[in-house]
């Protein structure tokens, strides 16, 4: 972790308008602790980094103009008992792809097979290129065929990618006009990106698989909003005007939040146990430190929200020591982490979208 010599002797050069920015979303907790501390000094780097350069969240501002009028709505839909919840919650149905991908991956099939599964989908098949040849491999040459993907980065790999981006897209088709939804990819991209780079940095095995649980891990907010989108928008204005976390907001307009709802659904559809447990924890450090996949998410959730790429405009996380500890990343780690962060992300959204 940073000291305090480290601290003063740390150079940070930035306009007063872009270290009010980073003030005024830290505005609501502590600076003093230890992760909060490290985590405000990164995001003042990184609006030091992105007043001369690439900024990927230049779009996410919270724009509700009707939000005092939305608060004055009193109707609430309760999804509980949550059991019967899939009966009042409209999703798409799973798409073929990601049900046969599912059974190759769990058949460890060929990279031919796995190919041939993702090829029929042309939007799946370059998403799938776009990702293989973007910052999340180092390669010498570019990829341009499926079953040469395959074979270099690995069945494995592929079919986890293939899953996630293939699952973020399902429901655009499905949402409303006039939600603002790219916050909320925008949001799963940094924080899938940033849970790679701590992957890599940690020398964990398939960093693929924490890439996809980043991803995945707010889709229980895309399934509500897309479901009661005017419900959507008072939990938006509650942020927005009341200052409260979006899942508390969730949980006041639904009974639940985004946790609940995606881990549910991610259960239901037999999906990875490290992205089941992402989606239902990563706002829970008590569940998340000493876990391997979950405690990244947790991390790497927290850490986009506090450099400004988070659904959440203000930075509300709970410290979260405990994961941090088991960890072991501290200001250094994390500031080579976030390195270009902006650059990749733009290629990465660009990838899957």
């Amino acid at each position: 972790m940073m000291n305090s010599n480290q601290k003063s002797n740390m150079q940070i050069t930035l306009s007063g308008e872009a270290k009010a920015r980073v003030d005024a979303r830290f505005a609501r907790v502590s600076i003093e602790g230890k992760i909060n501390s490290m985590l405000y000094l990164a995001a003042l780097l990184r609006e030091s980094q992105i007043e001369d350069g690439p900024n990927f969240s230049v779009d996410m501002r919270l724009d509700i103009p009707n939000a005092v009028e939305l608060l004055e709505m009193k109707n609430k839909v309760s999804l509980l008992p949550l059991e019967t919840v899939d009966q009042r919650v409209k999703l798409p149905a799973l798409p073929g792809t990601i049900l046969r991908l599912q059974r190759a991956l769990d058949d460890k099939e060929s990279a031919e097979v796995l190919a041939a599964i993702i090829a029929p989908d042309p939007k799946l098949t370059t998403a799938i290129l776009s990702l293989v040849n973007s910052s999340l491999n180092s390669l010498q040459s570019k990829v341009e065929t499926l079953s040469r993907a395959v074979a270099i980065v690995g069945t494995k790999e592929i079919s986890s990618l293939a899953l996630g981006a293939r699952m973020l897209s399902m429901f655009e088709e499905n949402l409303p006009p006039g939600l603002p939804v790219h916050i909320y990819y925008k949001h799963s991209i940094a924080t899938a990106t940033i849970a790679h780079s701590m992957a890599v940095f940690l020398g964990r095995d398939e960093p693929e698989k924490y890439f996809v649980a980043g991803l995945l891990h707010d889709m229980g907010r895309v399934i509500l909003f897309s479901s009661y989108p005017d419900l959507a928008q008072v939990v938006m204005a509650l942020h927005k005007e009341k200052g409260m976390a979006l899942h508390e907001a969730e949980e006041l307009a639904f009974d639940a939040d985004h946790c609940m709802i995606g881990g549910l659904f991610f259960g239901k559809w037999s999906m990875p146990r490290s992205v089941v447990n992402s989606a239902l924890y990563h706002h829970d450090p008590s569940m998340c430190a000493e876990r391997e996949v979950e405690g990244v998410i947790y991390a790497a959730n927290q850490v986009a929200t506090a450099v400004g790429i988070g659904c959440n405009q203000k930075y509300l996380m709970n410290e979260g020591d405990k994961v941090w500890d088991s960890l072991g990343l501290g200001a250094q780690e994390l500031f080579q982490i976030l390195e270009g962060l902006d650059e990749r992300l733009l290629v990465l959204y660009a990838a899957i979208f």
